[in-house]
């Protein structure tokens, strides 16, 4: 962890300048788990949830201090989550989402990462499968209601839909290989740094296309 920010987060926390330290912890992940393990005790759970939210999508899966308030940060979605979703989607009460784990279906509700493209739900099914050919790998499909979505996380431009313990009716899906529009896109995505305006993106066009004729 770098000293620089222990100390300043140190001195933001001794004011109570939470405005600051939430600054601080935003610099990067590994920084930010090292803050809220030290302070964890007297940092406020609204704070401690942001920072979470805000690290997940890079570093979710390796820190358990990051899921457990990821997990628990429900109560402090921002009002204006919805603006990121795709606007097919915006408007709705409830979602169908999807998943690729290894997980058994009775365990899938909770996991914290769920998509709204099935495609991006069946490349992470067949990149698992590639790299890990001797474990199982499962495709699921359940429903959340709008009011129980943690967070959406369009940071990867997976369609992430952050959630715990609140999918319904999750059934198996038959593994298979990602549509192959979708995976062109993907490889232009990688190899391309170009930025796009706000909902103009080919993988989000991609997606509204597919939701409309689904």
């Amino acid at each position: 962890m770098n000293d620089f920010i222990l100390s300043e987060g140190l001195k933001a926390m001794q004011k109570k300048d939470w405005k600051e330290f939430e600054k601080v912890a935003c610099y990067d992940a590994e920084n930010a788990v090292g803050l809220l393990y030290r302070h964890e005790n007297l940092l406020p759970k609204d704070l401690k949830c942001r920072i979470a939210i805000y690290h997940y999508v890079h570093h979710g899966d390796l820190s358990p201090i990051i899921r457990k308030y990821v997990r628990v940060a429900l109560p402090y979605r921002p009002k204006n989550w919805r603006d990121a979703l795709p606007e097919t989607v915006r408007e709705l009460d409830s979602f169908v989402v999807y998943r690729a784990g290894s997980e058994p279906i009775e365990k899938a509700k909770y996991s914290i990462s769920w998509t709204l493209l099935l495609d991006t739900a069946k490349w992470f099914a067949a990149r698992h499968k590639h790299y890990f050919p001797d474990q199982e790998q499962h495709l699921y499909r359940g429903t959340i209601s709008a009011d129980k979505v943690i967070a959406y996380l369009d940071d990867c431009n997976e369609f992430e839909i952050v959630q715990y313990r609140n999918v319904k009716d999750v059934e198996e899906l038959p593994l298979s290989e990602p549509n192959p529009e979708f995976m062109n896109i993907h490889e232009q995505e990688l190899n391309s740094r170009q930025d796009y305006e706000p909902h103009c993106d080919p993988k989000e066009l991609y997606f509204n296309r597919w939701y409309q004729n689904i």
